[in-house]
């Protein structure tokens, strides 16, 4: 995107595209041409040569293994607190 003075970080993500589906919309910052990092904002005012980054949330990976891991262990405990019930009556 071609820079132009005195426009803000919301006005330069429109241009690109705006924000992805998985985008972290609060943690973007911005890389000046010196190396200097700062955290932004939608209303900061971006220097020439500056790049904004926006992080991704990372990917969740659920599949079968771990939701039968979690079905497992609750199991588990059920049977526990079943059993723990019947010892104390």
């Amino acid at each position: 995107v071609t820079y132009e003075s005195g426009k803000t970080v919301s006005y330069y993500l429109e241009q690109a595209g705006g924000y992805s589906a998985n985008a972290k919309k609060k943690k973007k910052y911005m890389i000046a041409m010196n190396g200097h990092i700062t955290k932004v904002s939608g209303r900061t005012k971006v220097e020439p040569g500056s790049e904004i980054i926006v992080p991704e949330k990372p990917e969740r990976k659920t599949n079968l293994a771990n939701i039968l891991g979690i079905a497992t262990t609750a199991t588990s405990l059920g049977t526990m607190a079943a059993s723990i019930a019947n010892i104390l009556k």
